[in-house]
């Protein structure tokens, strides 16, 4: 049994990959460093042995408060070893945010870091920890860096065993007409909820609309099949419900949308609001005909009924180039490799690296790869790790009637 310590949060596009993952480490102490924000909730019902520490916020502006934060950090990694010496890990896999940038910086020398950044863009935490790490798994193919390798998003196991008749009967549906699902994320999304609200009388006269509203947003409305909730626990029934999506541009959703195969409409954050990493993800996806993008802005609520109706009518070629889009779900290629640098022993790692420095250089195209990543590619294809207990979650390509079936013999 090797001890696995997964980090990141602050917003469910960190937190949620992480726990997509834990199925896949099944037979091992999986271990989470986070903060007391929505992480801790998260992984309170997920089996794993959770450690708080402090951590603090990356301010990207220069003022007086900026100047405190190297010494509030200082303190943040010394939590951080602390719990590192006591769980003595064998692999740390970080997903981003501001808990994620002390274990890091925190980790032993000799322990494997292996990061995975969800955007176009790294961000601020990944971008500081990169130095530490021995290889860095992308999203997106777009990232160039040497140690940087696309595998696509982890993707919950669970949103291919949705059951939507349940998620019918839970909103009072018929099932006779198309079902329209709009959320904003974890953190909600005001002007999505007021665009949809706005919109719901004339929406709900050919959908049956469902509005994600985040905790303490929700109203009642008198409009017939117009339903609001502030949370979706069992996400994988009501995107099995949904004919079309409404969603924020972050790259876990967008991703888990794309393997699902749902024509989406992406309204991402504008610049203002956050550093533009959605509007990135929407682009990317946008450029390859996979998604219809509205820009969120003051006319949101009166584009957003046309919107719909353009999503509607090309949700077929939508779906058509979604097909052709590879490595949408990592999950398990990302469970492999951590579980290959969890095993491998020192005398083996040093044979591979003898067998690394000795191998020719046109055997790998040119390109000089990690030692580490080098002798975890290895293991995997010698060993295959995980094969045993890993569930068979959909490759790149996918097939939602694979997973259903294996889901059902699951349950």
């Amino acid at each position: 049994m090797k001890k696995i310590v997964l980090t990141g949060g602050g917003t469910a596009g960190h937190i949620i990959p992480n726990l997509a993952l834990i199925p896949y480490l099944s037979g091992n102490e999986i271990h989470y460093i986070g903060s007391g924000g929505m992480e801790k909730t998260f992984a309170a019902n997920s089996g794993v042995i959770y450690h708080e520490i402090p951590c603090v916020k990356l301010v990207r502006k220069l003022s007086f408060s900026t100047l405190a934060v190297p010494f509030k950090l200082m303190k943040c990694v010394n939590e951080a070893k602390k719990v590192l010496r006591e769980i003595k890990p064998d692999v740390i896999f970080s997903k981003g945010g501001y808990v994620s940038l002390p274990v890091a910086l925190a980790k032993p020398k000799k322990v494997p870091l292996i990061l995975h950044e969800s955007d176009c863009t790294p961000g601020l935490a990944n971008r500081l920890s990169i130095g530490k790490c021995d290889v860095m798994f992308t999203s997106f193919d777009c990232i160039k860096n040497k140690k940087a390798e696309c595998t696509g998003s982890p993707i919950r196991r669970e949103l291919y065993c949705g059951d939507k008749l349940k998620a019918a009967r839970e909103c009072g549906f018929s099932g006779k007409r198309k079902v329209l699902l709009a959320f904003g994320g974890s953190l909600g999304a005001r002007s999505i909820c007021e665009a949809v609200r706005k919109n719901a009388p004339s929406l709900c006269k050919k959908y049956d609309v469902v509005l994600v509203t985040g905790a303490g947003n929700s109203r009642k409305s008198d409009v017939q099949g117009f339903v609001e909730k502030e949370f979706l626990p069992d996400i994988g029934n009501y995107f099995a419900l949904a004919d079309i999506v409404i969603s924020r541009g972050g790259s876990n959703s967008l991703f888990e949308l794309m393997s699902l195969k749902k024509p989406t409409l992406c309204i991402p954050l504008p610049k203002g609001i956050s550093r533009g990493d959605q509007l990135d993800n929407a682009a990317y996806f946008s450029k390859k005909g996979c998604i219809e993008v509205l820009p969120d802005g003051e006319y949101l609520s009166e584009n957003l009924l046309t919107a719909v109706e353009s999503t509607d009518q090309n949700k077929k070629s939508l779906c058509k180039n979604m097909q052709k889009l590879k490595n949408t779900d990592g999950t398990r290629k990302i469970a492999h490799r951590i579980l290959a640098a969890a095993v491998i022993s020192p005398a083996f790692e040093f044979l591979l690296n003898l067998l690394y420095r000795v191998a020719p250089t046109a055997l790998f195209y040119g390109q000089r790869l990690d030692k580490r990543v080098f002798a975890a590619g290895c293991f995997v294809i010698l060993f295959r790790p995980c094969r045993s207990h890993a569930y068979r979650a959909d490759d790149s390509r996918g097939d939602q009637r694979r997973n259903q079936r294996f889901c059902l013999s699951v349950h």
